[in-house]
């Protein structure tokens, strides 16, 4: 024979799903995603968090990659509402290496408040953070601060330093007549505008590195040779060097230099030290923000190019005929200039970040457009979101505005391996101690209406998590969607407002579309019989054995009295007493109530005795308790249950097929072995 089972109540299956849940506290939380619709033996901590929440600020800009050992990285920060914090402090820097995050190491240098410097890493790439790639660095926060405008900022703003050695140029030619180009070895002592200079003769420097940063003041180092390896150059009064850059359309002038010194000009804060290569120094301007790379060359870059306008670096010597003798005349020996070494250093100018986007919470947020504005201020960091130990449970929709349960299995928070007297003791001080708890405890439910969380007041049969049951509520029409843990779902909440545990609770399975059932069938409608007025009358049940719960209804001829109606009222509800309408005799039917034993019934108590073992219905003899008056078929069982016993007691899973088929419901299982039976 089957084994059925009953559901012990309406279930409104929802075809919302149960899809995230997770648990914070403080600044810490947990991910329990795994327990949804499982029956796993151990189970989650309801407020516990074993991992902290990350709260992090992005910072994107394509010159990071420019940073290289030789480089510093200046970062500013402006805390308008805490001018006293020191800002970067308070977290702890990484960049991407490709790979993963790695360590940015802070340069012991001095620099103001809310700044700090960072020795280049090699190589910051790229990466795609929120639909944005860039190099990125990133800045974890250590410790959320106590006052929230610790963290307001306003600005935010990088610039870089490449001092040290430099970095040596990409390619370097020396151009001379036309377009012939000779490529420079710079490992060693080199003629940058060849060996006999001459007007037009020009030194191309390329560095997409450097050279493509805005607004950079730019430095060209340059180490002429020993002098035992080559001697000084020798240029010429009227000896003019143009620096030039490339505008996308020509070349433009940077300045001009001559062995007096640079000319005078406001364009680019041009200097040039080296008195146009006739001694070491630099040649430093700011870079153009017109700048443009082009191909020199056949390589495609950022250049610029030093180009003789005029005069020379002496002139080879000849022989000439005086009278009948070859004499060599040598009046401004050539001494073209001759480099041991040439370096680009630049200081970039600090400006806008080019992407700032914070992660608080687990959601990421782009913040650009305010870190580049002034007194546009934001927070970079938010407060802690949820001080109270907190349960979160995220729904893939919305519920019906109708009555909506959730089940929470708790596992065993004491087992008492002891017998006798004591366990007994015991059991009965853990139950003592949990009433006392249950009263101090308050949970607040709440769910998320679009601006803010929202008080709901569900049936708690779990008793704030200390034993496993449903909580029952009315889903809301103004339940709405947001992004929280990193998932966009529809959030319910309990969070422990007053009291705690002795131990915190667990729980293995959080469960929807669930309901109580039970290896019963319950029967409806059955006429028991027909009263003949005599005493300690007998009736049966069809089946058996019949569990508690019955309904038994006698028709009477008599309407009750006011006063029976009030008490029928007070014990059964209004429906108690119901005019008859089948057609038969007129009457009214009245709910009767079963009694241990007729030792207190009078002979106005509407009692009867049920006996379990034979399914009989007894009723009394008219002095204690109250004969049924005389009628044909007067009296019925509206619903009684019949069942149970230990073939009930099935395995987990057992329970699978509907009897009936339902529309909408696929399946049916037991997640849990029956027990009790």
């Amino acid at each position: 024979e089957p084994v059925v089972f009953e559901t012990q109540s309406d279930l409104l299956v929802v075809p919302s799903e149960l899809v995230r849940i997770y648990s914070q506290w403080n600044e810490t939380y947990s991910d329990h995603t795994a327990f949804i619709g499982t029956t796993r033996q151990r189970g989650f901590e309801v407020f516990m968090g074993a991992r902290s929440i990350e709260r992090i600020l992005y910072l994107g800009d394509p010159s990071f990659a420019s940073l290289n050992e030789s480089a510093l990285l200046y970062l500013t920060f402006t805390t308008p509402d805490s001018p006293d914090v020191d800002f970067p402090k308070l977290l702890e820097w990484e960049y991407w290496n490709g790979h993963r995050w790695r360590e940015l190491v802070v340069a012991p240098v001095e620099v103001e408040r809310n700044t700090v410097a960072f020795f280049g890493p090699p190589g910051v790439e790229e990466e795609e953070v929120e639909g944005n790639k860039a190099p990125w660095i990133r800045g974890r926060l250590v410790e959320v601060p106590a006052e929230p405008e610790a963290t307001v900022l306003d600005l935010v703003h990088a610039g870089i330093e490449v001092l040290g050695d430099g970095v040596a140029p990409d390619e370097a030619f020396t151009n001379m007549e036309g377009s012939v180009f000779l490529t420079v070895d710079m490992s060693k002592n080199f003629h940058p505008l060849g060996a006999e200079p001459k007007a037009d003769y020009a030194f191309y420097i390329a560095s997409a590195e450097l050279l493509s940063q805005a607004d950079a003041s730019v430095r060209v180092e340059i180490t002429l040779s020993d002098p035992s390896v080559a001697e000084a150059p020798n240029g010429s009064d009227d000896l003019v060097i143009a620096w030039e850059f490339w505008n996308g359309k020509k070349w433009k002038e940077l300045g001009q230099s001559t062995p007096g010194g640079p000319r005078e000009t406001e364009l680019h804060e041009f200097e040039d030290s080296t008195l146009a290569f006739g001694r070491s120094g630099e040649v430093a301007f700011k870079r153009p923000r017109e700048m443009k790379p082009c191909e020199v060359n056949s390589v495609e870059s950022f250049w610029i190019r030093g180009r003789i306008l005029s005069g020379n670096f002496g002139q080879p010597g000849t022989y000439e005929l005086d009278g009948d003798r070859w004499i060599w005349r040598d009046e401004r020996p050539l001494k073209p200039p001759t480099l041991k070494s040439l370096s680009l250093k630049y200081v970039e100018e600090p400006h806008p970040v080019a992407h700032v986007m914070h992660y608080n919470d687990f959601t990421f947020t782009d913040v650009t457009s305010d870190a580049r504005t002034e007194l546009r201020h934001f927070q970079a960091f938010l407060p802690v979101a949820e001080e109270s130990p907190t349960l979160y449970l995220g729904f893939d929709r919305s519920f019906p505005n109708d009555r909506v349960q959730i089940y929470f299995n708790v596992t065993d928070k004491t087992s008492l391996d002891v017998g006798g007297d004591f366990a007994e003791h015991l059991a009965q001080y853990y139950s003592a101690r949990e009433e006392a708890l249950a009263a101090e405890q308050r949970l607040a439910w709440e769910y998320w209406k679009g601006r803010e969380w929202k008080a709901f007041f569900p049936d708690d049969g779990t008793r704030n998590f200390t034993q496993s049951g449903f909580v029952s509520f009315i889903g809301q029409k103004d339940f709405k969607k947001a992004q929280r843990f990193g998932a966009d779902c529809f959030w319910i909440r309990a969070r422990l407002e007053m009291g705690g545990y002795d131990q915190m609770p667990k729980v293995s399975a959080v469960l929807l579309n669930a309901v109580e059932a039970a290896n019963v069938t319950t029967v409806d409608d059955e006429i028991l019989g027909g009263s003949d007025g005599t005493p300690n009358q007998r009736f049966t049940f069809s089946q058996g054995p019949v569990l508690d719960g019955e309904a038994i209804w006698v028709r009477e001829r008599e309407e009750p009295s006011h006063d029976d109606k009030a008490r029928l009222a007070d014990e059964w509800g209004e429906g108690a007493v119901v005019e008859s309408d089948d057609g038969r005799e007129p009457g009214w039917w009245v709910r009767w109530k079963r009694v241990g034993s007729f030792f207190e019934s009078t002979a106005t108590c509407r009692h009867y005795l049920k006996d379990v073992t034979t399914g009989e219905v007894r009723f009394g003899d008219g002095r204690r308790g109250m004969t049924p008056p005389e009628g044909d078929r007067n009296v019925k069982a509206t619903t009684y249950r019949i069942g149970g016993g230990r073939d009930g007691n099935v395995a987990a899973g057992a329970v699978d097929t509907l009897r009936h088929p339902i529309a909408h419901v696929d399946s049916v299982e037991n997640p849990y072995a029956a027990s009790g039976g």
